[in-house]
């Protein structure tokens, strides 16, 4: 009986154990991916540009769907965050095409801009195209 008990008690340990591991692992995984909060915004960004970036820095963006396009190319702005010069301005091209729909007044749409597309966090992308 006290084999069975000790078994048991082991079970139990090497559970726990994997579980405390689990848990530190995802915790440790995410903690990189966060954003930061916004910086301080320079006086020549528009309060309408949104900010988009993370622990390295970002962005702020201000877009607009252009009109006669069916919705699939946008209009706007890229501002350098600490500066707010603009980095970028013309038109871009969602990309797939299939479904052009972007939220643009939602913080949460935008990812990542590399200086020339603008990331989604659904996985789509803003190609600069002037």
């Amino acid at each position: 009986m006290s084999s069975v008990t000790s078994r048991r008690k082991s079970s139990l340990l090497v559970s726990a154990a994997l579980l405390a591991l689990t848990m530190l692992l995802t915790t440790g995984c995410d903690a990189g991916t966060t954003a930061s909060t916004e910086p301080p915004r320079p006086d020549n960004v528009p309060t309408e540009a949104i900010w988009t970036g993370g622990l390295d820095g970002g962005v702020y963006v201000l877009l607009s769907r252009s009109e006669g396009t069916e919705g699939s190319v946008y209009t706007g702005k890229v501002y350098a965050e600490k500066s707010g010069v603009v980095w970028y301005e013309g038109r871009f091209a969602i990309e797939p095409a299939g479904e052009p729909y972007v939220d643009l007044q939602n913080p949460e749409s935008y990812g990542a801009w590399d200086g020339d597309t603008l990331y989604l966090r659904d996985g789509r992308a803003l190609r600069a195209i002037d």
